[in-house]
């Protein structure tokens, strides 16, 4: 059985989507955002990517505490249509 090939009118290479990500971070770092206080919801798909492509660095990924880390913000996957990023909930 051959692979399901994206949809041409709504797939987002994996390169764009990791872009994405580091420059909503530098845009909360440039609001002065602490990345403790962030918190990156991911879709799986957004999760694996960040595991396994070449563009990301060993050191911007983290596994340390029990939790996985992008650039230092903690990790949250959700099955959700889009990854985002968001000042975590105050309890």
């Amino acid at each position: 059985m051959a692979a399901k090939q994206p949809d041409p009118n709504t797939y987002i290479s994996a390169e764009v989507r990791i872009r994405r990500l580091r420059e909503a971070i530098a845009r909360a770092d440039d609001q002065g955002l602490s990345r403790d206080d962030l918190i990156l919801r991911l879709t799986l798909s957004d999760v694996s990517v960040l595991k396994r492509h070449p563009s990301v660095s060993a050191d911007e990924v983290s596994f340390a505490g029990g939790a996985m880390r992008f650039l230092g913000i903690e990790i949250a996957s959700q099955s959700a249509p889009e990854s985002t990023l968001a000042v975590r909930d105050a309890a």
